[in-house]
């Protein structure tokens, strides 16, 4: 088994390229009493098969790698994932992918989230950042929400489907981030939630899904975007905002029924972009406008970062000091 995970240590990426060991997690594995032990050491890798793990809590920092977070049965699933410090130990740093989440709380910097997806818990939030720096929410479809409380700053919430509002906890004086090549889909009115200060903000590239009874008419500040430092290539109903950048497209009914696909089925797929949709080649520097455009496009299915594995034969019993042949297959995503 010691090769095997050297094997996978291998395949990792250079995203993981410092960590110091790997543990393959079977389904019905306890993660917090894994995590929990004194033995566990800081930086370690979890390749995390399909199945349900429950609520956990990291004290350490660590690397989850699950098999997908979009594809059924195979799906790595949690409750409630927390991130935080006994001030002995710190989960700063932690990175997560493949997984699918009811509820994500953090309160330690550098956490980093890509191709998961977030539940919708009855209506509630599926984000919580408090006061941290250097969140990132990459290529993931979140139900629920996000909700970023005072002082965070260099954020970065890039190629993912929200459907609920990016919302302030606070005044916004404090805030600093990016929030690129999305699709946000409040179900209302105000899919952007920052005071009038949130001056270190940069919104590029966003296709805004808001109802057309929507409509600034009275200028109040959450249909403004003139207070961020960038509000620029953006998708917006026309009607239900202010902008003076000519590079966002204020579309009327009929051009808002051609930006995304008709075709499209799934949560995810129906967000992707219709053959003759205005937010092609509409983004900054020619890309396409939307989760599925930009610098990271957003993957159907959530597949992980990483390696996911897809075959293995271990032979049930060997001799003590045996060498034993094994069947590995394993598919490393880009």
């Amino acid at each position: 088994m010691k090769n095997l995970l050297l094997l996978f240590a291998l395949l990792l990426p250079a995203l993981l390229g410092n960590a110091q060991t790997v543990i393959r997690v079977r389904n019905g594995t306890n993660i917090q009493t894994l995590v929990n032990s004194e033995t566990f050491v800081s930086g370690t890798v979890l390749l995390l098969d399909p199945g349900s793990y429950g609520d956990v809590q990291f004290k350490k920092r660590v690397s989850l790698i699950g098999s997908g977070s979009f594809t059924g049965t195979n799906t790595t699933t949690f409750g409630t994932i927390s991130f935080i410090d006994d001030n002995l130990t710190d989960s700063q740093g932690s990175f997560i992918t493949g997984c699918r989440l009811s509820f994500v709380s953090m309160n330690r910097p550098n956490i980093t989230i890509q191709r998961c997806s977030i539940y919708d818990r009855v209506g509630q939030l599926g984000i919580i950042v408090s006061s941290v720096n250097n969140f990132r929410l990459i290529q993931c479809y979140v139900d629920g929400g996000i909700s970023l409380s005072t002082g965070i700053s260099n954020f970065l919430i890039q190629n993912s489907i929200v459907n609920g509002t990016i919302n302030a906890g606070s005044s916004s004086s404090n805030y600093s981030g990016k929030i690129i090549s999305n699709v946000i889909n409040p179900g209302g009115c105000i899919p952007l939630g920052f005071a009038e200060n949130s001056i270190n903000i940069i919104v590029s590239n966003n296709i805004f899904v808001t109802p057309p009874t929507c409509n600034n008419a009275d200028g109040r500040q959450n249909y403004r975007t003139d207070y961020f430092a960038k509000f620029n290539n953006n998708i917006i109903r026309q009607g239900n905002y202010r902008s003076n950048d000519p590079s966002n497209k204020l579309l009327n009914a009929a051009d808002v029924a051609k930006v995304f696909t008709t075709t499209g089925t799934s949560l995810e797929g129906q967000y992707m972009l219709g053959t003759d949709s205005p937010a092609k080649g509409a983004g900054e520097g020619g890309t396409d406008i939307g989760a599925f455009g930009g610098p990271e496009p957003y993957v159907i299915g959530g597949a992980p970062i990483g390696p996911t594995i897809t075959e293995l034969q271990v032979p049930s019993t060997a001799r003590q000091n045996e060498t034993i042949q094994i069947r590995l297959k394993a598919r490393v995503q880009n």
